[in-house]
């Protein structure tokens, strides 16, 4: 797969037009095109600005090597910020979770459960 259908895949995984994914980043729709059919050879420039913009892996976009994204978690609760606003404390605390091993989450989940139905019920 060249870098071309790299680029569109990128794009189409967050769910981008190719206007909406250029203008992001300077860019307009007859060059993001012109990118992803490989008519013309994306610069290096183009390349960084995807890898901070949308936080892609410079390794997978230039040589297919690696993950689409430079941390897959990190980029995920990029998107989850954006979409809820969600603060820095919030954020951290979402870290925290997705850090613990699976039996760890299991006993915060319970405890959070019980502190919900407490905040709700605090007379049972």
């Amino acid at each position: 797969m060249g870098i071309g259908r790299r680029i569109r895949q990128l794009r189409k995984a967050l769910k981008y037009t190719q206007e909406e994914f250029g203008q992001k980043i300077g860019y307009g729709r007859n060059t993001v095109a012109n990118y992803e059919t490989e008519r013309v050879n994306p610069p290096y420039s183009f390349i960084r600005l995807l890898c901070l913009q949308y936080n892609a892996s410079e390794g997978w976009l230039m040589q297919g090597t690696g993950t689409m994204f430079s941390d897959p978690v990190n980029h995920f609760l990029d998107e989850i910020e954006s979409l809820t606003g969600l603060d820095r404390d919030q954020r951290r605390i979402i870290e925290f979770y997705l850090s613990l091993p699976p039996e760890k989450r299991d006993e915060l989940t319970q405890a959070l459960f019980d502190l919900v139905r407490f905040v709700k019920h605090p007379e049972s």
